[in-house]
């Protein structure tokens, strides 16, 4: 598939991630992206495809960020099975952090008006 059909599907407000992803900024989104251990690393692949970046590029922030993202898993999974109460209690918190927003009506509104259809 060409870039221009699959960017026909991409919402108006959105498509403004394409163009800034084609700049050197791209790369970090990617080593980010594949980095953080939590959600889909494969829409910020295949976001970076639709993109100018080059592969050499593509292929470094790919493998750092899969290095960080490795570590990340192997020291938490490490403390869990340790029983480690701690690394228990901090991960709560955060899952506590991120839903909160979801609980209140401005915060799904904020979501739907920003990303909705």
């Amino acid at each position: 598939m060409g870039r221009e059909a699959v960017l026909s599907n991409v919402p108006e407000n959105m498509r403004w991630a394409f163009s800034a992803a084609g700049s050197g900024a791209g790369a970090t989104v990617v080593l980010v992206g594949t980095a953080y251990p939590v959600g889909p690393i494969t829409a910020f692949h295949a976001g970076a495809g639709l993109t100018a970046m080059a592969i050499p590029i593509f292929l470094l922030a790919l493998a750092a960020g899969s290095v960080v993202r490795a570590a990340i898993y192997a020291y938490f999974g490490s403390a869990i099975l340790e029983g480690d109460w701690r690394i228990l209690a901090a991960g709560a918190v955060l899952l506590i952090a991120a839903t909160a927003p979801l609980l209140h009506p401005r915060g799904r509104n904020w979501l739907r008006t920003r990303f909705g259809p």
